[in-house]
This record gives C-alpha cells, sequence and structure tokens, in this order.
C-alpha cells in the first residue's frame, strides 16, 4: 500500500512533478526532466507495479508536440498512485 504521509520529501517531489507532467501532457512525460535521485524512485515504483513508463507510445502523439515538450515516454499510474497523489496534494494545499 502506498501513503503520501509515508513518502520522504524527494519521494514526493518526485510524485507531484509526474503528475504535473503526466496531466499537462495528457498521459506523457519527459524522463530527462527528473533530477537523478527521482530516477531510483521512478524504478522502484514500476517494480512496485505502481507505475509504467512506455517509450513506444511515442507514436500516439504529434511529432512537433514530442519535439516541443521533449516528451520520451508514456506514462500509468496505478490506482494506488494516482490516491497517494491526490492526497499529497492536499496535504500541501491545507498544510497537513
Amino acid at each position: 500500500m502506498m501513503f503520501a504521509t509515508r513518502m520522504t520529501l524527494s519521494e514526493q517531489r518526485c510524485l507531484m512533478k509526474l503528475e504535473q507532467q503526466l496531466v499537462k501532457n495528457q498521459g506523457f512525460i519527459s524522463l530527462p526532466a527528473f533530477e537523478s535521485d527521482h530516477m531510483e524512485t521512478l524504478q522502484r515504483w514500476q517494480q512496485q507495479g505502481h507505475l509504467v513508463l512506455n517509450a513506444d507510445r511515442i507514436s500516439e502523439i504529434p511529432a512537433e508536440l514530442v519535439k516541443q515538450r521533449g516528451i520520451t515516454h508514456g506514462c500509468e499510474f496505478s490506482d494506488e498512485l494516482w490516491v497517494a497523489s491526490a492526497s499529497l496534494r492536499r496535504i500541501i494545499a491545507h498544510g497537513l
């Protein structure tokens, strides 16, 4: 089970950045935009089944958008990661 309150500050920052890109780019992200310490977190979430990154999905969006935003991967969250992300936004919004 994944809980926003049990995440490290680095994991929280990674999740917020990941969610922001995922929403802004309609299901896609730019992996090079993440800091090196976030890569370990992303790999762990993939291994745990919370995150799917798929470079093959790039063909689904216009090449101009890929180039303009530096998009490298399609991205999917598990339900648990979506809940953790929403919880984290609420925690941040209310200063909890």
